[in-house]
């Protein structure tokens, strides 16, 4: 019999994200509707992530779950990182969110558009 594995956009997203290279996740040690704190991501300096992608995973899945957004700034100051992003979220980032940060060419809603085209495309084929 076969077995049919089961995954999340969210799993099928991060595994494009890593074999193209393309994408990094980390948690959040902090934040606000419009910032990411992290003082566990070893992040270069300051503007390196400007322009990049955000994608928010909120902890508990409430409203910043699965919001995408884009880098405005990026800083490092005393081995805190720093992301400023637009537009704001419905609510703060905070400690353990998880987020994910693209590569400025890869659009995640782009990503999630394909995973749901192969679904589609799928769907008939399989079952």
């Amino acid at each position: 019999m076969a077995v049919i594995q089961g995954r999340t956009r969210e799993q099928l997203r991060q595994s494009v994200g890593y074999n193209l290279g393309a994408m990094r996740t980390s948690t959040a040690s902090g934040g606000s509707t419009t910032t990411i704190v992290d003082n566990t991501i070893v992040a270069g300096g300051n503007d390196r992530f400007n322009g990049r992608w955000l994608v928010l995973q909120d902890a508990d899945a409430s409203t910043n779950d699965g919001l995408i957004r884009r880098v405005t700034d990026s800083s490092v100051s005393s081995n805190v990182f720093t992301l400023t992003f637009m537009p704001a979220a419905s609510a703060s980032v905070a400690s353990p969110d998880t987020y994910e940060i693209w590569e400025d060419k890869f659009n995640p809603q782009r990503i999630n558009d394909f995973i749901n085209q192969a679904i589609i495309d799928a769907t008939g084929h399989a079952y």
